[in-house]
């Protein structure tokens, strides 16, 4: 596999757990929202494949970065992936982890 240099695609994963209350029995989820980039190959498997609802497991490493805008110190997390396997579905299940070949990247 030769790798795609230079291509780069972000979206964003929700993630939700859930769970019942212990005191008033009352079912509770909280979802968190989480910035996924992706380089090389798996811009393609994401342009192609990846549609708002898919269900997805990721592997990466986590990227923090700040910057100033207005004088103000703004921070996010990223994701940096670096397998992605889709999960559910019919499409998907005879589908291999996908993964990019970056052994030699910095991240």
């Amino acid at each position: 596999k030769s790798l795609e240099w230079g291509k780069v695609a972000s979206f964003s994963l929700a993630t939700t757990e859930s769970w019942k209350d212990k005191n008033t029995g009352e079912k509770k989820s909280k979802t968190q929202w989480h910035n996924i980039r992706v380089s090389g190959n798996l811009c393609s498997v994401v342009e192609r494949f990846i549609k708002k609802g898919s269900k997805i497991y990721i592997e990466g490493s986590i990227e923090y970065r700040s910057w100033e805008h207005d004088g103000v110190t703004k921070y996010a997390t990223d994701i940096n992936c670096r397998n992605l396997t889709m999960l559910g579905g019919q499409d998907s299940t005879s589908q291999e982890p996908a993964t990019n070949d970056t052994d030699d990247l910095p991240f």
